[in-house]
């Protein structure tokens, strides 16, 4: 379990490090930090899942249409169903386009590289495992102050073309966060 949140992080490194060299003058792009939490759904057409998970998101809007970032979700409330406990933890490195309204409200559509980490434990027995591909995702941020914005968006993080984890499973969220930007 120590060893994913270890993967976890080292997966969005370079989100970090670019958002380390922003704050130090060296890139034109505006940083931003979300906090939040998402209802994961995991279902491999025999069983289902939904854990509760927190977000933490990082990255730059480039300008007002394109921006980059890194999520991190780990499972804070995990969901039993048949006596297995489920923990899905995901990790999502994206390319953002925005469509910005009027009101500055923003509809906006994710793309990028995904992992999911599944650990479910029934007893004293644990399997699980770990998987990557192409996550996908859509969303809503709202303006709720100067640089400060709500934000709800869907995310899939894991849809079959991966089989390594399990040939017929889905792993999809919807989330709800805060978002601050830094000028």
């Amino acid at each position: 379990m120590i060893l994913n949140k270890v993967t976890m992080i080292k997966s969005c490194k370079s989100v970090f490090i670019g958002f380390a060299l922003v704050f130090s003058g060296n890139l034109f792009a505006e940083p931003y930090l979300g906090i939040g939490g998402a209802l994961v759904s995991f279902d491999d057409r025999d069983e289902a899942a939904e854990p509760a998970n927190v977000i933490l998101r990082a990255g730059f809007a480039i300008n007002r249409h394109f921006e980059i970032g890194g999520e991190l979700g780990y499972t804070v409330i995990e969901d039993d169903v048949f006596d297995i406990n489920y923990d899905v933890d995901t990790r999502f490195i994206f390319v953002q386009a925005n469509i910005v309204m009027d009101s500055g409200t923003k509809l906006y559509l994710m793309l990028g590289r995904s992992e999911v980490t599944l650990d479910s434990t029934s007893g004293p027995v644990d399997f699980g495992g770990e998987d990557s591909g192409t996550g996908y995702g859509i969303g809503l941020q709202f303006p709720g102050g100067n640089n400060d914005y709500g934000a709800i968006d869907y995310i899939n993080y894991y849809d079959s073309e991966f089989d390594d984890l399990f040939p017929q499973a889905v792993v999809d969220s919807i989330n709800f966060s805060y978002v601050r930007y830094f000028d």
